[in-house]
């Protein structure tokens, strides 16, 4: 399966992507594992490309979703981009730590007080996972 992703990756780059771009705490994105991520990462980087991410803040918690995010740079090479972040308590010492690493990182923020996003963001992961048909299903359920 990663060496058919690496092929999709590859034909989107070269037919003038600019980046991967994921958003790990939505389905089926959330599904990937850091070696996936880490092949595909590799192969957007052989076309200069960078790596953007919604980061996986439901799943891993924000400092883990960041470290995720700077492992990527690590083991790739590639520059990492977070999506709608801030700089508070929890990112502020993060960033002064890759800046001193000299990791290739960048974020960007909306500065109002609202969001959207999928309502089935406010369910379990084990719920959302799947077709729309098995979400529904495990919506009924009561357990």
């Amino acid at each position: 399966e990663i060496k058919i992703m690496e092929d999709e990756t590859r034909a989107w780059m070269e037919a003038g992507a600019g980046c991967l771009c994921l958003g790990l705490d939505y389905q089926p994105s959330a599904n990937a594992s850091f070696e996936e991520l880490v092949a595909l990462c590799k192969v957007a980087k052989e076309y200069d490309g960078i790596y953007a991410a919604h980061l996986r803040y439901q799943i891993l918690g924000r400092p883990k979703a960041w470290q995720e995010l700077i492992d990527l740079n690590r083991a790739s090479g590639i520059p990492v981009h977070a999506s709608h972040e801030r700089v508070d308590d929890i990112t502020g010492p993060i960033l002064d730590l890759v800046d001193a690493d000299d990791i290739d990182i960048s974020f960007e923020s909306y500065l109002y007080p609202a969001g959207m996003t999928h309502i089935t963001m406010q369910l379990p992961m084990w719920v959302q996972s799947g077709s729309p048909d098995e979400v529904l299903e495990r919506m009924k359920q009561r357990d």
